[in-house]
């Protein structure tokens, strides 16, 4: 029996639930399962396969790493994904950390759990930097650093009551919010009533990061990033314009398909870092250093599906292409599964945005 677990008690997330329609529609049996039920641990015993979908809160990261820990390394019970892409999981530092000690091709940066050490680097670094939350997606918690003073305000902030995730200092929020000052009052409702006791909510993020600080070198000259997917042998690559005036790209929704466009040292890189680490599934967002080589920006195992689909193609681990349009959850059970025959049913593309349904 193959098993799948709830995102949150009432709710699917649309990443998760095309799993449960793929196998589905090969006539292969599945069981949803939830930790919180009393039979949780008898339902796994002698489970083919455990599929989870990673989440950010602090209830999901707490639950997952635990979950997965347990499931994978102790009971070794196949897992997707497995210990070794979820226990660094949208944390940048620990990846940061992964990556360098392996010597992998990645963006220089600077991490302190000091605050005299990080104000003394401070004092003496050039600018501009970037400084980074190590947790969030789609350039949330990511925001340029001119001057000392900025640098400073950030460090003397994370050493003491911490900076919420959405809420770095210094980031355009009305960016975030996509122009919407409506919706930029009720998140701020929403946190204040958050703040006070007077609403929970595990879907929400709130967690407030504090204790460390964590900064890159800025990397000029970068309009785009490239995005590399590696599912097993393929490898999937797109290039993603940085937003208006701006020098992020993550969630600037500008895309480009092209296949020649994408470098292909990029590639090779992280074909390297994925057998490297046992990764079934990693996304790297590449960009240039002053010489114009490949360096890591960051790394995720999560990433959104429909971009992988209208990928025109994949390379092979032998950089051959290979032409058509894939959902990543049918690749990663074709392997998981070790089922070339698997077929790949067809979706709705009209609605891209990744959902939590209620179940």
């Amino acid at each position: 029996m193959i098993h799948i677990h709830k995102f949150l008690p009432g709710y699917r997330h649309s990443f998760e639930l095309k799993y449960q329609d793929i196998l589905k529609h090969n006539g292969i049996a599945y069981q949803v399962v939830d930790s919180h039920d009393a039979k949780f641990w008898d339902d796994l015993v002698g489970s083919r396969l455990f599929i989870m979908f990673l989440g950010q809160t602090q209830m999901h990261l707490q639950r997952q790493i635990n979950l997965i820990t347990t499931i994978d390394r102790y009971l070794k019970i196949p897992c997707f994904p497995n210990w070794d892409m979820v226990w660094h999981f949208d944390d940048k530092v620990a990846q940061q950390h992964l990556l360098e000690a392996m010597s992998f091709p990645v963006a220089k940066s600077h991490v302190f759990w000091n605050k005299e050490l990080a104000l003394e680097w401070a004092d003496k670094t050039s600018y501009p930097k970037v400084f980074k939350l190590k947790g969030g997606a789609g350039s949330l918690n990511v925001v340029i650093v001119n001057s000392q003073r900025h640098a400073n305000l950030l460090i003397n902030k994370m050493f003491s009551k911490g900076i919420r995730s959405g809420r770095v200092p210094g980031v355009d929020l009305l960016s975030i919010f996509r122009g919407s000052y409506k919706t930029m009052f009720k998140s701020y409702l929403k946190e204040l009533l958050y703040d006070i006791g007077a609403r929970s909510s595990t879907i929400e993020d709130w967690s407030r990061h504090q204790g460390y600080a964590y900064f890159q070198d800025f990397l000029p000259g970068n309009t785009y990033d490239t995005r590399v997917t590696v599912i097993g042998d393929r490898a999937f690559g797109f290039l993603r314009h940085n937003r208006h005036n701006d020098f992020r790209s993550s969630g600037s929704g500008n895309i480009d398909f092209t296949p020649d466009r994408v470098d292909m040292r990029m590639i090779k890189a992280a074909f390297k870092i994925s057998q490297a680490l046992n990764f079934q599934t990693m996304a790297y967002d590449f960009l240039f250093d002053a010489k114009r080589e490949p360096v890591v920006n960051e790394m995720c195992c999560q990433f959104a599906d429909w971009a992988i689909y209208q990928c025109p193609g994949f390379w092979d681990a032998d950089l051959n292409w290979h032409e058509g349009h894939y959902w990543p959850q049918y690749l990663q059970l074709q392997d998981l599964l070790k089922d070339d025959k698997l077929k790949q049913p067809s979706f709705d593309l009209s609605n891209k945005k990744s959902r939590i349904i209620r179940a």
